[in-house]
């Protein structure tokens, strides 16, 4: 068991981006995963019409911002460079819109233009469970370099090597 995580964090090591990359991934699952909800309380707003594409763009950044992730080398190139930025722009343009759905959907809640679905209170936890993902994934990549130095500090060679030696 001890021998599997010093392979993982060996792994970890050498590719610190996988971090900020299944953060990207998990956000993307928490959205796509209960666009259901978000749907059906968009069908009830009654007077709001900008509401649907917001999520419809929501989606399409969302999925792009795996796709544009995928770039990132371990070198920090021009194409990481690219990418880490694309990536960024995605996740702050879902951050934004995420936050102007949620405020959409308060006010339409709070004027009772939205009937009270179970489906509403869904999507406002779940909306806000996004954001908070988002924020902690923009985190992870803002903080890369920080906890890339941190990684590379922790031994990772084996007792066994280390007895050998001494």
């Amino acid at each position: 068991m001890k021998e599997y995580f010093r392979k993982k964090l060996v792994t970890l090591k050498k590719k610190p981006n996988i971090i900020p990359f299944l953060l990207i991934c998990f956000s993307m699952a928490i959205f796509t995963f209960n666009l259901s909800d978000h749907s059906e309380a968009v069908m009830h707003f009654e007077k709001n019409n900008s509401v649907a594409p917001i999520l419809f763009v929501t989606t399409l950044a969302s999925m792009m911002s795996i796709i544009s992730f995928i770039g990132y080398k371990k070198k920090f190139d021009r194409s990481a460079i690219l990418a880490v930025s694309i990536t960024c722009i995605l996740l702050i343009l879902q951050l934004v819109l995420q936050l102007y759905y949620l405020k959409q959907l308060n006010y339409d809640i709070a004027n009772s233009i939205l009937r009270p679905i179970p489906e509403s209170a869904s999507s406002r936890k779940w909306t806000v469970v996004h954001i908070v993902f988002l924020s902690i994934t923009l985190f992870s990549i803002a903080t890369l370099p920080l906890y890339k130095k941190a990684l590379q500090l922790i031994n990772t060679t084996p007792k066994s090597q280390l007895e050998m030696v001494a």
